[in-house]
């Protein structure tokens, strides 16, 4: 049966429709890239998960440049054997830092052809710490600080040794950069729960806005923070620290009490020690 032209063109609409609808998505997390493995663009979706106000902010980059993996091996591999191949990625395990948080990810991804040649691949993502939040997963629970929403003492033990097994198997070198806020104890006990906690928040908005999913932050107790975060640099965590400790001094000046958010911090990296045992032996040490 042949199509009528008025086939074509309500098909023709379904399909703009249909693409607009994608990129208008609320549940779904989709990105293409090129076959270099370079952003070429996302939805509102993905932007919005990241927290980036413009598409501009990741095209033109590999995830390498993003830094928003642990480790980066597995997820080049599958867009390399994707791009070479021509195979098909469905729900492929990962883990993503997003907004602070290290996130289990299922991760869908296709090669796009133009004339028979992959020019591309294109993807999505399922956030399953999501899924198992809603469905009341009480190990989700633990792991998130409930006061700030970075990942707890518990939540960031086992992500300290997915980065020390990732610069022991692949020379990924990362820094371990403590935060102590020496007042914070002071401020609970003169002003109350309350303004304890607005405290806490404020500094994890700062964390979570200078690290751009690029570190696993946490909250260890009180006004102790943590975060890892892997490097090309050292200049660049020296730089990180620099604008950390500028902006909560800005709030500071804010603060009834300028001197609450005064912010003892160290830098520690994975490359100067010996075994994950000394580098918690310095944290520690730091917080003593």
């Amino acid at each position: 049966m042949d199509i009528k032209f008025d086939d074509r063109e309500q098909k023709t609409d379904f399909r703009e429709d249909l693409w607009n609808s994608l990129m208008d998505s609320k549940a779904i997390n989709l990105f293409w890239k090129d076959d270099q493995r370079r952003f070429l663009g996302a939805n509102r979706q993905f932007l919005d998960t990241y927290g980036f106000r413009d598409v501009s902010e990741i095209i033109g980059k590999t995830d390498e440049d993003m830094n928003w993996h642990i480790d980066d091996e597995p997820f080049r591999r599958a867009e390399e054997e994707i791009l070479t191949k021509g195979t098909v990625s469905i729900n492929k395990p990962g883990k993503n830092i997003i907004k602070g948080i290290v996130h289990n990810i299922l991760a869908t991804k296709e090669p796009v052809y133009r004339d028979g040649k992959i020019v591309g691949l294109y993807g999505y993502f399922i956030n399953m710490d999501h899924y198992q939040e809603e469905l009341g997963s009480t190990e989700i629970k633990r792991k998130i600080d409930p006061v700030t929403g970075l990942m707890s003492s518990q939540g960031i033990g086992a992500v300290m040794q997915e980065y020390t097994e990732s610069w022991e198997n692949r020379g990924r070198d990362f820094a371990m950069v403590q935060i102590i806020i020496p007042e914070y104890a002071s401020v609970l006990s003169k002003k109350g729960e309350g303004a304890g906690n607005t405290v806490l928040k404020e500094i994890a908005k700062i964390l979570i806005e200078e690290t751009r999913n690029q570190a696993s932050c946490a909250r260890l107790f009180a006004g102790n923070f943590i975060l890892f975060v892997r490097f090309s640099d050292r200049l660049d965590i020296i730089n990180l620290v620099k604008h950390i400790e500028a902006r909560l001094d800005q709030v500071s000046h804010r603060s009834p009490s300028p001197e609450m958010l005064r912010a003892e911090i160290s830098i520690h990296y994975a490359s100067d020690v010996q075994n994950m045992r000394e580098l918690i032996g310095l944290s520690e040490s730091d917080i003593k």
